[in-house]
């Protein structure tokens, strides 16, 4: 029965979760799957059904109405098996392809003699601006080296081993620099259901910054990174990293007596958020709840 495959992907998706439960996109990914095959079964039903005249095809609300109420006790057909694989097959094809998506997009965002500022290191943000400067851009790019990972140095490094012009800033200069910027830029870990984000350490204070200064924040992700869920509980989608990034062994005396706190992530409020760039367009913060429709269904927000 398909009630059967859909009871079994929740299953391992929630097994995968749990061994991981800070990696959202596991989650995600389980959900589009799921989406996939309840779409996908639902229109098989509705074609039958339309087919023998149960339903008249100008009738909308009728039409929403018999997809709600869709029975999946039915037995699982191989027509069906195809359809979804084929649907898995272009959910693949779009995660492959995300990073060219959103570069092509560069172009739109990113223009000659900007300022622009980001933190640490992000692929996705380092492909962005790299595509902007291939495509004819001249602009400079501000580094903050995100510390103690220092993660900026490599991001740094490399925008200017690509020709762009780069500066690496120290974290306490943020504030400072900022009247320079035009534009921020940063990556991000997740994209909550409210537009909020569960981004790398820092990205709060930078984001703060920049709403102080009316400087724009752009995020740029792919829509794997949408959770349905709520940032009711930070600390149940954080991580904590080693303390030994902070404070090394040898300050043994200074280790017996500090507890020392290394969180993995920020979460940054969807108002200090002005634009996502993914890999279907660009959007609102305030765009995220259709988006989450589109993508997810409703019933598969909680994997129990």
């Amino acid at each position: 029965m398909v009630q059967e495959v859909i009871d079994d992907c929740r299953f391992i998706g929630k097994k995968l979760m749990d061994a991981q439960p800070t990696m959202l996109v596991i989650g995600n990914v389980t959900r589009r799957v799921l989406f996939i095959i309840r779409d996908e079964f639902g229109q098989l039903i509705l074609t039958r059904k339309k087919s023998t005249n149960i339903v008249t095809s100008g009738n909308l609300s009728n039409l929403l109405e018999m997809k709600s109420n869709i029975d999946y006790d039915e037995p699982f057909e191989s027509g069906l098996k195809l359809r979804i694989i084929e649907g898995v097959n272009e959910l693949i094809g779009e995660m492959e392809g995300l990073y060219k998506d959103i570069c092509d997009l560069a172009t739109e965002h990113i223009q000659s003699n900007e300022v622009i500022l980001t933190i640490g290191l992000s692929h996705t943000v380092e492909f962005f601006l790299l595509a902007a400067a291939q495509k004819g851009k001249e602009f400079d790019v501000i580094v903050t080296e995100n510390a103690p990972s220092y993660s900026g140095h490599k991001m740094a490094l490399k925008l200017s081993k690509a020709g762009i012009r780069t500066t690496l800033i120290s974290d306490a200069a943020i504030f400072a620099i900022m009247d320079r910027v035009n534009k921020v830029i940063v990556g991000t870990h997740a994209v909550m259901a409210n537009g909020g984000l569960v981004s790398p350490t820092g990205t709060h204070l930078v984001a703060l910054a920049a709403k102080e200064k009316s400087i724009p924040v752009v995020v740029c992700n792919g829509l794997y990174k949408l959770t349905p869920l709520y940032p009711l509980d930070q600390d149940s989608f954080n991580d904590r990293h080693s303390p030994l990034e902070i404070i090394k062994l040898e300050d043994g005396t200074l280790l017996r007596n500090v507890h020392v706190v290394n969180p993995a992530f920020d979460y940054v409020p969807p108002e200090l958020v002005d634009l996502f760039i993914t890999n279907v367009g660009s959007h609102s913060p305030s765009y995220v709840y259709a988006l989450l429709a589109q993508y997810y269904d409703v019933r598969d927000y909680v994997l129990e």
